[in-house]
């Protein structure tokens, strides 16, 4: 009995870490790690004879970017754009400043594994509400798709391939 006993207890101190991180449920996206899946650069041709381009770099906890699109060899619009993690809310707050003098804030973060949400930053306490929003799916490490929605509804998606 003292055997059965000793063998019982020891296989329950041997699971309990399990058990104990299966109570604590799913954790959250480490949005960091996440976000960096798109430093390099990227295109994506949206158009006859347009296509757009990204090349994103790491900076700190966030990434610096510089988006632009071209018909033919025309530079048609720039955006520079730089994402800082704000480690309160564990969101992104990302800067969009145009090269037509548009500034936009917006706040961004995954909401699993391949799914990252953005919306106005105004937004921030109630992203159900915003007009706006952006929803990039990660397909896989060398392409993402880039959906921008008007009250829920896709207004342009756009596929990025990673160019190397």
């Amino acid at each position: 009995m003292k055997t059965l006993c000793t063998t019982v207890l020891t296989a329950i101190l041997a699971l309990f870490p399990l058990i104990m991180q299966a109570q604590k449920g799913n954790p959250q996206p480490d949005q960091v790690k996440l976000l960096k899946q798109f430093v390099g650069n990227w295109k994506a041709i949206i158009g006859t004879d347009t296509i757009a381009y990204g090349e994103y770099r790491s900076f700190g906890k966030g990434i610096d970017g510089h988006a632009w699109k071209k018909v033919g060899d025309k530079t048609i619009f720039e955006m520079k754009q730089l994402f800082g993690y704000d480690s309160e809310t564990d969101k992104f707050i990302e800067l969009e400043v145009s090269s037509d003098g548009d500034t936009e804030l917006w706040i961004c973060w995954f909401t699993s594994e391949n799914v990252m949400v953005g919306v106005p930053y105004e937004n921030i306490d109630n992203p159900d509400v915003a007009l706006f929003k952006v929803e990039i799916v990660i397909q896989s490490s060398e392409s993402y798709q880039r959906t921008l929605l008007k009250n829920g509804k896709p207004l342009n998606t756009r596929t990025m391939i990673r160019q190397h």
